[in-house]
């Protein structure tokens, strides 16, 4: 595992733990992490994150993660041990959500076939 690779999972780590319990602003509903990602040179990170809320809602809480940027930035800075704390852009992954979307599709159509082919099979047993 490289250096940016042990960081990204220290910064995940520490940013969930700051979002729970030290930004408490209320346009930041519950959200999950699903990836960080900082430059070579760990000067900048970008922070990905889901919610389960509904879109004008997550526009809300994009902006209270913007609005909140600098005390996350200062609590991470309490909490690693590197010489620069990355600057923090917050990105809704909607490819999470999209990625779900497909599962929940998938499983659909497996559940489909599966009561189609149990059908079939009824079927060719009344035949013969």
């Amino acid at each position: 595992m490289s250096r940016v690779d042990r960081v990204n999972e220290e910064i995940r780590f520490h940013i969930s733990t700051i979002l729970q319990r030290g930004v408490h602003d209320p346009r930041i509903g519950f959200i999950t992490i699903t990836k960080v990602d900082t430059s070579p040179d760990l000067r900048s990170t970008s922070i990905y994150f889901t919610s389960m809320q509904r879109k004008g809602a997550v526009e809300d809480t994009l902006k209270g993660l913007k609005a909140s940027r600098g005390l996350i930035r200062s609590l991470l800075a309490k909490r690693m041990s590197i010489k620069f704390i990355p600057q923090i852009t917050f990105i809704d992954d909607v490819s999470e959500i999209e990625n779900n979307r497909i599962d929940e599709i998938i499983d659909i159509l497996h559940k489909e076939k599966e009561r189609l082919d149990g059908h079939d099979k009824c079927n060719k047993g009344n035949k013969g």
